[in-house]
């Protein structure tokens, strides 16, 4: 009987687990690496439980994202990113350890748990994030690899930041590149307009 009541409640846990992540806009291939469910009951108890839920459940279909570029290229993903990724290394979703296929390592059901728990987290604190759970886990393979980058903290801030692993520049957070790049156009300018000044100062002189 005992071992009847843990198969039900891994089973229970294996389904609360897929509507969280239907719910985060996950789509069902990906549900099905974490939860072990097969395709059919995860559209089945999508169908089930969306028109129970008062709040619309986008399904997103194709392929999940691939192209880590895209998130890296924009300073506003690439910061939630990192705070994400950072959530996630605190509640050891995200190990210490390089993995060579994390994309078949990572997922379990615990983890799946966990996962949620942090993108919940990682909601609270930033309402308006644009950072899908999905992107979430693409970095979290990438880091988990070990390849192209890795947690740091900006040199200027000490925030959290997704750092090039190939890249030998300084490894600042997008705010602070932004204020130095306005720093150094700001003394630029400055530095023309002393120019300019002086050449108008010698010319006036000269025509006297």
């Amino acid at each position: 009987m005992r071992i009847i009541d843990d198969r039900y409640m891994q089973h229970r846990r294996r389904l609360d687990l897929a509507w969280r992540l239907i719910q985060y806009e996950v789509r069902t291939r990906t549900i099905s690496a974490w939860t072990q469910l097969a395709a059919f009951r995860i559209r089945n108890l999508y169908k089930s439980y969306a028109t129970q839920d008062h709040a619309a459940v986008r399904r997103r279909r194709g392929l999940s994202p691939y192209r880590l570029e895209i998130i890296l290229d924009s300073v506003r993903l690439r910061l939630e990113a990192a705070i994400f990724a950072a959530l996630c290394r605190s509640l050891e979703v995200l190990p210490e350890e390089r993995l060579s296929e994390p994309e078949r390592s990572l997922p379990n059901l615990e983890r799946g748990e966990l996962l949620c728990d942090a993108y919940a987290w990682f909601r609270l604190e930033i309402p308006t994030a644009k950072l899908t759970l999905e992107q979430g886990l693409l970095v979290l393979n990438e880091l988990a690899r070990g390849e192209q980058i890795e947690l740091a903290s900006c040199r200027s801030c000490g925030g959290v930041i997704l750092s090039d692993r190939l890249s030998h520049g300084r490894s600042e957070c997008g705010f602070c590149a932004r204020t130095g790049r306005e720093k150094y156009e700001s003394t630029i300018a400055k530095g023309d307009s002393k120019q300019k000044t002086r050449e108008s100062g010698q010319a006036g002189i000269g025509s006297l």
